[in-house]
C-alpha cells in the first residue's frame, strides 16, 4: 500500500471532518508562512543543517497549527519558534536530558506517550517514550513526509468501529514509511 500525498490529504481532510472539527483539532493543513531566510536563522541558532525534505516541509505547509491524530506539531503557534524553544540548548526539562543536546537530533513533534526526533543527518524521524528517554528512540519513519503522508492515510482512511482494520492498516502503514517500531503506528491506529 502506498501512502497518500500530502496534497490529496489536504484536500480529504476536509472532507472528512467538519470545519469546526479541523479547526479545534488543528488537522488543516495550510501554506508556510515562511521565507528561506527565517529557516536559514534557525539552522544558525540550532547550530544544524535540516535535510531537503523537512525544509521542503516547513516551505511549503504550516506545520504550527497541525496535528494528525495524536501527533501534534503545533497548536496556533509559530513552528520556527516552537523548533527553536524545544531544541535550544537552555531548555530546562529537555527532551535529551541533561548537557548538551545530542548531535544531529531536533524534537519536531510531542504526543502522549511519544516524542518525535528528527536526525538531520540521515532525514530519519525516531519517536521514544517519554518514561523511556531518547536514548531508546527508534526510528517511525524514512523521513519528515513519509511521516505527514503516513499520519495523513491513517487518519482519513482508519474506521472507529473496525479495530481489526485499524491494526492492519497501521502495520500496513508502518511498512510503507519503513518504521522499525510497528507499535508506534498500532498505537496510532488504535
Amino acid at each position: 500500500m502506498k501512502t497518500m500525498e500530502l496534497e490529496t490529504i489536504r484536500k480529504e481532510l476536509p472532507k472528512k471532518f467538519t470545519a469546526e472539527e479541523l479547526e479545534i483539532a488543528g488537522m488543516n493543513i495550510q501554506p508556510s508562512p515562511f521565507k528561506s531566510e527565517a529557516l536559514a536563522t534557525l539552522e544558525k541558532e540550532l547550530r544544524c543543517k535540516f535535510p531537503v525534505t523537512f525544509s521542503g516541509l516547513l516551505m511549503k505547509y504550516d506545520l504550527g497549527n497541525l496535528t494528525l491524530g495524536p501527533i501534534q506539531f503545533g497548536y496556533e503557534s509559530n513552528y520556527l519558534e516552537l523548533l527553536l524553544e524545544w531544541n535550544k540548548e537552555e531548555t530546562s526539562g529537555a527532551w535529551w536530558g541533561d548537557g548538551a543536546r545530542p548531535n544531529n537530533w531536533i524534537a519536531i513533534a510531542f504526543t502522549d506517550p511519544y516524542i518525535l526526533i528528527l536526525d538531520t543527518a540521515s532525514e530519519e524521524i525516531h519517536g521514544f517514550l517519554h518514561e523511556e528517554g531518547w536514548k531508546a528512540h527508534r526510528r517511525v519513519a524514512s523521513d519528515s513526509e513519509s511521516l505527514l503522508r503516513g499520519l495523513g492515510t491513517l487518519i482519513l482512511q482508519r474506521k472507529p468501529s473496525d479495530k481489526n482494520g485499524n491494526l492492519e492498516l497501521g502495520k500496513t502503514i508502518a511498512a510503507s514509511v519503513t518504521s522499525a517500531d510497528e507499535a508506534f503506528w498500532l498505537n496510532i491506529a488504535s
